[in-house]
């Protein structure tokens, strides 16, 4: 914070860190071979909406920047909205590698027309050997953190997040607060199926 926005009573918005992202690319073999866990080539954006056409012209952008990366390494793009106003952004392929260069662009565009602040997380869908889980990507915390939702209830698995998380810890930059760790129910992305 500079001089004069501490004197006039300004906070800047803190750009998210979208580079540390791509450690999931460097560190899914590892993952899989050494600790068994094995990240899905699909995840869902989550943007948190803004008002006005401003946003919605940045969103429209960064959608067709997606859009053309999609076209390039064979992706399926699509848009969901929840019961709370944000938009899920889902992408699938056959590289985590494309999935996470789509996610990436589409919210470095957001970022560099001014509505970092929207971009909310990356879930990318995970098995621990047969147990399905979700590991999740704070765009504000720039960290990672597994979510393991349990039963048909809006449960979770606390001991298996926290368990999870000191085993990708070896590979990914986790987050080591729990309060950071938000739950993130009704997910538009299905579990890890056993048969992928």
């Amino acid at each position: 914070m500079s001089f004069f926005d501490a004197l006039f009573g300004r906070t800047r918005i803190k750009k998210p860190k979208l580079d540390a992202l791509f450690a999931l690319v460097t560190a899914q073999a590892e993952a899989k071979d050494t600790l068994g866990v094995r990240l899905m080539s699909r995840a869902a954006l989550l943007l948190k909406p803004q008002e006005g056409s401003r946003y919605d012209d940045a969103q429209g952008h960064a959608l067709g920047v997606m859009d053309l990366v999609a076209r390039d390494h064979g992706l399926e793009i699509s848009t969901e909205d929840d019961a709370y106003g944000f938009r899920w952004v889902k992408i699938e392929g056959h590289q985590l590698e494309d999935v996470i260069t789509a996610a990436h662009a589409g919210a470095d565009t957001l970022a560099q027309d001014d509505f970092g602040e929207a971009i909310v997380a990356l879930v990318v869908p995970a098995r621990d050997g047969t147990r399905p889980f979700y590991l999740v990507y704070s765009y504000k915390r720039s960290a990672f953190y597994a979510f393991v939702p349990q039963g048909e209830g809006k449960t979770r698995d606390n001991a298996e997040e926290i368990r999870l998380s000191d085993i990708l810890e070896k590979v990914l930059p986790m987050e080591q607060d729990p309060a950071h760790w938000y739950a993130l129910w009704d997910l538009p992305l299905a579990p890890a199926g056993a048969t992928e």
